[in-house]
């Protein structure tokens, strides 16, 4: 497991309701998604192409998010489950 300590680096928002918006450190994406059921499916995202610093988590963030099979919601914490783990985020 990977904590990251820098929680506003990595976030994921869902702004409508086939929309959502990442920031991956130093860059930020856009893209679409389904949820039916409890299954997540996000589609290609547009990101920029920044080069962030060594030791950025944007590679495997992004690969987590693109891999994601499954949204749940855990109290106020939503997790999301990906080929390899899953991803768990708390409200800022």
């Amino acid at each position: 497991m990977t904590a990251v300590t820098d929680r506003g680096a990595y976030t994921l928002e869902f702004p409508s309701d086939e929309r959502l918006s990442v920031r991956a450190d130093c860059n930020r994406c856009n893209g679409g998604y389904s949820l039916i059921d409890g299954t997540l499916e996000i589609g290609l995202l547009a990101c920029t192409l920044a080069a962030c610093p060594p030791g950025s988590l944007d590679g495997p963030y992004l690969s987590a998010l693109g891999s994601a099979t499954t949204l749940e919601q855990e109290g106020q914490t939503l997790r999301i489950v990906y080929r390899e783990g899953a991803l768990r985020f708390a409200p800022m």
